[in-house]
């Protein structure tokens, strides 16, 4: 356990004395396995679904320091049965994955990040491939294209840079200097290949300047880069933006922008109460966007950015970001695991972890993913995994 997480347990515990709500609990509604981490507190990513079980990252021991690096662990998705446990960090303390931590999984290869640090890992047996620590100025998540790695950083000189890395070697297949810049993502649209950039940078007036940026690779040519809206010390980039069509979605604080992907105009922006730093947007199956802040979810048209309908809730908290499954908005916040009907709003489930009941601070971690095929999601609190069955 940090520092991080001791901040991270008075906030929630300081929420629930002042804005929580009651339980939602259908009494049937349990967990089809949960397993200890047997470690004490640890942060953990959000489960990664691989082609035999579900891995998480646990500290590797308990240390009075709270200095222990993260493994890697997979599990059995139907028993919780160990498989493996990857231990090849670069360092043997203090290099821990956290929630929102990138990861990708391809063809049985799990690439993550953490920090400036990139390890590519077979899902199979737990060896690793290959790790790379080079870029000490990562300044952005990973985004994995056809065998390709993108991601921002500074040279030397301080200049912002796009970096390609080779996902079979680890090898820089190429550099393209561009404006500070954060989450990258390659979008191909109409046999073209475009390189989407959230850019800003902090005016004298303390204030964030924010941009969004396409940049064609095919013509070498930046075709706009262009300013959104001002917000205060906040900037968005944890969350890479939404293409679909011809709209690119994205989100600075408590605001929601729709932008035209051709021109870079901003169609519509709608203000929400309270930021989503933390938990960011989607655009479910359904059509509609959803929106989770510390104070609420939202549910939005995409074509003009009205509210359809919002649900306040008084302890959504730091929230993971939302899954959709069936109609149904998963998410964890405010320390429980909570379910709202995509289409009413209703909130179906709210409750805290099981390991509470052995442990006060033991919390849901905002930490979830969901296996849409077989109707199963997968999260943690600080103390053990679950796996529990979808509602639908």
């Amino acid at each position: 356990m940090n520092l991080k997480f001791i901040f991270f347990a008075f906030f929630l515990t300081s929420c629930s004395i002042f804005c929580q709500d009651d339980n939602i609990k259908d009494e049937s509604y349990k967990p089809i396995w949960e397993k200890s981490f047997g470690v004490g507190y640890t942060n953990t990513i959000n489960p990664v679904l691989s082609s035999s079980g579900v891995i998480y990252s646990p500290v590797q021991d308990l240390r009075n320091d709270f200095s222990s690096p993260s493994t890697l662990t997979s599990l059995d998705s139907e028993t919780a049965i160990t498989q493996w446990v990857w231990k090849d960090t670069f360092k043997d303390s203090y290099e821990e994955f956290l929630g929102n931590d990138i990861s990708y999984f391809i063809d049985d290869q799990l690439v993550i990040q953490s920090g400036p640090r990139i390890y590519k890992i077979n899902t199979e047996n737990g060896s690793t491939i290959w790790k790379d620590n080079q870029f000490q100025n990562i300044y952005s998540g990973i985004y994995v294209f056809e065998n390709k790695i993108y991601f921002a950083g500074k040279d030397s000189e301080r200049n912002g840079i796009i970096y390609t890395m080779s996902l079979e070697t680890s090898e820089v297949i190429e550099t393209l200097e561009v404006y500070e810049a954060s989450a990258p993502m390659l979008i191909l649209k109409n046999g073209m290949k475009y390189l989407l950039l959230n850019t800003g940078f902090l005016r004298e007036d303390n204030k964030t300047q924010n941009k969004i940026a396409l940049y064609s690779l095919d013509t070498d040519s930046l075709i706009y880069n262009v300013d959104l809206l001002d917000a205060e010390l906040s900037f968005s980039s944890k969350h890479y933006p939404i293409s679909e069509d011809d709209n690119i979605f994205t989100s600075i604080s408590e605001v929601i922008i729709c932008v035209d992907f051709f021109t870079g105009r901003v169609k519509w922006n709608t203000a929400l109460k309270g930021n989503m730093d933390f938990s960011g947007f989607i655009l479910a199956p359904n059509g509609n966007l959803y929106a989770n802040t510390e104070f609420g979810v939202y549910c939005l048209n995409p074509e003009n950015g009205n509210i359809l309908w919002r649900f306040e809730g008084d302890d959504e908290g730091i929230s993971s970001r939302m899954q959709y499954h069936k109609d149904v908005i998963y998410y964890i916040g405010g320390a429980k695991f909570n379910a709202i009907d995509a289409t009413t709003g209703e909130k179906l489930l709210a409750f805290e972890a099981p390991s509470r009941a052995v442990d006060d601070g033991a919390f849901f971690q905002p930490v979830m993913t969901i296996d849409q095929e077989n109707d199963r999601i997968y999260t943690a609190s600080y103390t053990h995994a679950y796996c529990y069955p979808t509602l639908r």
